[in-house]
């Protein structure tokens, strides 16, 4: 069972250029590996920064990982059952 949260934003990621996935793909590892408070911290800005050029090309890049849903949780205990490195998880 696929959560459609997932699945949707995976069809949406790949409606974009590569590089612009890439981008998408090294943000979110780049923001698992900060300690809780950094992380918070870089939420807060992505959240009230709409000018970086990864959000200009892709509004929702972050959807996934960034919603009031009850997703985030899961998608968080989700991503610890993967190694370091394995993008098999980006579909």
């Amino acid at each position: 069972h696929t959560p459609v949260y997932y699945e949707r934003y995976i069809i949406d990621m790949h409606n974009h250029p590569p590089e612009i996935q890439r981008a998408a793909q090294d943000e979110i590892h780049r923001f698992f590996a900060m300690a809780p408070a950094q992380r918070r911290a870089t939420s807060e800005d992505w959240a009230t920064h709409l000018a970086d050029p990864l959000t200009a090309s892709w509004p929702n890049w972050g959807k996934l990982f960034f919603n009031n849903k009850g997703v985030v949780a899961k998608t968080a205990q989700s991503c610890g059952q993967y190694p370091p490195g394995d993008d098999s998880v980006w579909g």
